[in-house]
Formats: C-alpha cells, sequence, structure tokens
C-alpha cells in the first residue's frame, strides 16, 4: 500500500514538473523572442519603405529568398540577434516572400521569427529534442499549405545542425500549383584544409543531388534550392577560398536563377557583377521574372550576408 502511495506520489509530480515545463516554454519563447522594446536604425523605416525590390514582379505565383541571418554565436563573429530581428521581421514583413530558406538560425533567431512572424511556419525547427536545426525553411501559411517535407543531415561536415538540407513540398492557396523549396549550408574551405573540404564539399553536393532527384521523381514539380553555399560564381574576390569549383558542381547540375530572371537588380553595397556565397538554384520548369540581391545600406548590419530573392512564374 506504501509502495502504490509512493508511486502515486510520483505520477502526480512529474505531471506537475511537465504542466509548468508546458506552461514556461512559450512564456520563455515570447519573453526570448519579444521585440517590442528594440528601436529599428534610424533612417530604417524610411529606406525601407523607398526599397524597389517591395512590389513582386507582375504575373509572379511565388517569391522565394534565401536569408544567411548570422548565429549570435562570438565564435562565428555574430552580434545579438534581437536588434538583427527587429530589421528582418520588418524587412519580410514588406517584401512577403512565399517561402525563406534560411541559415544560421541559432535558438535566439527562433524565438524571434516566431514571436514576430505569425504567419510564417518555421519547417523543421528541431535538430534533436533539445537543439534547434540551424539550416531550415519558412513558409508563409496565408499563401502556401506545405503538403510533406523533411530533414538531411549530410554524412560528412562539421556540424549536421547546419550542415543539412530541409525541404518542404508546398501548394499555393490561390491556384493549387506545387513545387519544392529546400534551403542548405555548406562547408567552407578553410586555410591548411583546402584539399579535404573540397572533398567534403563534393561529397554534401552529391548527397544533395541524390535528395533532389528523389524530391523530383516523387512530386514531379520545380524544386528552387536555396541556402549558403559557402562556393562563389568565380574566385576573384577569394581565391581558392571561393570554391568557385563547387559552385560550378551546382551550376552544371542545376540552373541558377539569378542569371535566368528578365529583371536583373542589386542594391549599392554590392553590385549585380559581385560574386555571392548564396544561390537559388532550380531544378525544372518555370519562369524567373526578377532577381534581386538586397545589398542595400539599411541592410548591412543585419547580417554578414545580404538577403536575396526570385519571383517566379510556375505556368
Amino acid at each position: 500500500m506504501a509502495k502504490q502511495r509512493n508511486l502515486k506520489k510520483a505520477v502526480i509530480a512529474s505531471a506537475a514538473i511537465l504542466l509548468a515545463a508546458a506552461i514556461a516554454v512559450p512564456t520563455g519563447l515570447f519573453l526570448r523572442g519579444n521585440l517590442s522594446h528594440t528601436p529599428l536604425p534610424e533612417g530604417f523605416s524610411s529606406e525601407l519603405a523607398g526599397f524597389d525590390g517591395i512590389q513582386r514582379a507582375e504575373d509572379a505565383d511565388i517569391r522565394i529568398m534565401s536569408a544567411n541571418l548570422l548565429v549570435s554565436y562570438k565564435s562565428w563573429g555574430g552580434e545579438p540577434v534581437k536588434p538583427r530581428a527587429k530589421q528582418f521581421v520588418e524587412f519580410v514583413t514588406k517584401t512577403a516572400p512565399d517561402v525563406i530558406g534560411a541559415q544560421e538560425v541559432c535558438g535566439d533567431w527562433h524565438a524571434c521569427l516566431k514571436a514576430n512572424l505569425p504567419q510564417y511556419k518555421i519547417v523543421h525547427p528541431q535538430n534533436n529534442i533539445v537543439e534547434k536545426s540551424l539550416t531550415t525553411l519558412l513558409y508563409n501559411t496565408e499563401t502556401l499549405r506545405c503538403i510533406d517535407s523533411g530533414r538531411m543531415a549530410y554524412s560528412e561536415g562539421d556540424g549536421t545542425k547546419h550542415r543539412a538540407v530541409t525541404w518542404g513540398v508546398f501548394e499555393t492557396l490561390a491556384d493549387g500549383q506545387r513545387f519544392v523549396a529546400t534551403s542548405t549550408h555548406l562547408d567552407l574551405i578553410r586555410e591548411g584544409k583546402e584539399e579535404a573540404e573540397f572533398a567534403v564539399m563534393r561529397g554534401q553536393a552529391e548527397e544533395f543531388f541524390t535528395l533532389l532527384d528523389d524530391l523530383r521523381a516523387k512530386y514531379g514539380c520545380p524544386v528552387f534550392c536555396t541556402g549558403d553555399y559557402n562556393a562563389m560564381e568565380n574566385d576573384s574576390e577569394k581565391g581558392v577560398f571561393a570554391a568557385a569549383g563547387i559552385y560550378d558542381i551546382f551550376a552544371e547540375r542545376l540552373r541558377d536563377t539569378k542569371f535566368l530572371a528578365s529583371m536583373q537588380s542589386a542594391g549599392s553595397m554590392e553590385d549585380w557583377e559581385y560574386p555571392s556565397w548564396d544561390h537559388i538554384f532550380m531544378d525544372g520548369d518555370a519562369e524567373i521574372l526578377a532577381f534581386r540581391v538586397c545589398s542595400e545600406p539599411f541592410l548591412q548590419d543585419m547580417s554578414d550576408h545580404y538577403p536575396i530573392f526570385a519571383d517566379i512564374s510556375l505556368e
């Protein structure tokens, strides 16, 4: 009888702990992501209001964005998230992408995005029961439904939280057109490890293409591949560290939407010809109406990468 009473007490205590945790998690998430007292930089709102990329291209069915948000980790060169998240939330609200392929989405970023972009849902936010996936997708629930999704960590690389592919299959609410979007973050070339890192990145590309083939075979719709590939279009700026050979591997297998767009534009901080680490590749058929490199002065403190986006007709 005493054992039964002790067991009952233990069960009640466990239930109380779980209930307290369930209450604490959303409360903690709100406090961690609350931006109501976070100011925008002076002039940011007026500069954003005049940004000529707000209006999407005529006849575009979807807008897909890729954005490396930069973690807050000091060892990665990161800065506190909240001031930057305030800018990103305003930027996303104005530009209204349907899908965002995001990288370096640490826990603080997850909290800020979840608390301040309620119309966007994060795909596969957890890497395991504790850690958040740093490489993920967000989609606008007011324009899309997600009908399937998944996540594949690369077998080689320096961390499965970020060296991975997150994918989603989406359907437009307006007319039911389907497409797949992916977000990835490859390894990078480090000094003294050039040959080994090239091998790792080539292996990641092969795994990526295998996944891509499976998605194309299963869903038969175009795939848009966002991400920080740590590989530039050419090596004129960074030499061997640009990993232009890795970019060429992707460009031979896929098409870079930047160079397919009918309308091409960039901000003043990095012109159109400046090579980028970030790309939106396409597998399949769609019309790329516009591509924007958002290298605007008012966005230069938001991350160490500028967002890019493509306006696309799926017809």
